[in-house]
C-alpha cells in the first residue's frame, strides 16, 4: 500500500511539473509570437521607407531630366543669340554715321 501512495503522490508532482512545463511553454510561445510581430511591424515599416526613397528618387531623376532639357533649350537659344549677334553686327557695317 505503500507503494501506491508513493506513486500516486510521485504522479501528482508529475502532473504538476507537466502543467509547469506547459505554461512556460505556452509563455514561450507568447513571447516568440509577439516577438514575431514586432519583427513583421519593423519589416512593414521598413518596406514603406524603402518605398518612399524609391519615390523620391524617381521624383530627382525627373527633376534631372528636366533640368537637362531646359539646359539643352537654353544652349540652343544662346546659339541663336549669337547668330543674331553676328548678323545683327554685320548689318551695322553696312551704315555708317555721319
Amino acid at each position: 500500500m505503500k507503494t501506491l501512495e508513493l506513486s500516486g503522490t510521485g504522479g501528482v508532482d508529475l502532473a504538476r511539473e507537466a502543467g509547469s512545463s506547459i505554461s512556460n511553454i505556452r509563455n514561450a510561445a507568447d513571447h516568440a509570437a509577439h516577438a514575431v510581430d514586432d519583427i513583421k511591424q519593423a519589416i512593414e515599416e521598413q518596406s514603406n521607407a524603402a518605398r518612399d526613397v524609391a519615390q523620391r528618387i524617381e521624383k530627382i531623376a525627373q527633376g534631372t531630366e528636366e533640368n537637362s532639357l531646359v539646359a539643352s533649350k537654353t544652349a540652343n537659344e544662346a546659339k541663336k543669340m549669337t547668330e543674331l549677334s553676328r548678323s545683327l553686327e554685320e548689318l551695322s557695317r553696312k551704315f555708317r554715321i555721319a
